[in-house]
């Protein structure tokens, strides 16, 4: 989250600007979410105990579930685009060439100056993004399947 509304202090783009802002937008959403639903599971107990229904709880477990993952899912796909989409773009503060290092998100890899040594070949950025994407949907799948456990 922090990187990347790091980022948007550094893009002049209007585009690049509130691409920043939404992904760190979208970052610090689903770290809400989720400190939100493991405070849940963690006074589960005592609210069954005061007599909170069962019902209720799943319900609102299985509602905290879907937001933190669709935000936590959306970063990693909005890299994969933006690397198709600014592979060659005009504007240098996109391109791909003009960036001084290469990091597992494009958005982040900004700096205030620019490198002009041709940066990483793009099927660099292109493997770490699909890297990222599966990663994210293991991660996903790895904490729902652990949360069904806890939560039954």
């Amino acid at each position: 989250m922090i990187r990347y509304l790091y980022a948007f202090t550094i893009y002049d783009n209007l585009n690049c600007q509130l691409a920043a802002f939404g992904l760190g937008v979208c970052a610090g959403l689903s770290f809400a979410f989720t400190c939100c639903s493991i405070i849940l599971s963690a006074v589960n107990k005592h609210l069954l105990g005061r007599g909170v229904f069962v019902k209720s709880l799943s319900s609102v477990h299985s509602i905290l579930r879907y937001p933190p993952t669709v935000c936590f899912l959306i970063p990693a796909i909005t890299n994969f685009v933006l690397i198709l989409v600014w592979k060659n773009t005009s504007i240098p503060e996109l391109n791909l060439h003009h960036r001084c290092k290469v990091d597992v998100d494009l958005v982040w890899t900004i700096t205030h100056s620019r490198c002009d040594n041709l940066g990483q070949p793009w099927g660099v950025w292109i493997a770490l993004a699909v890297v990222r994407v599966v990663l994210s949907l293991l991660i996903i799948v790895s904490t729902s399947t652990i949360g069904l456990e806890i939560l039954f």
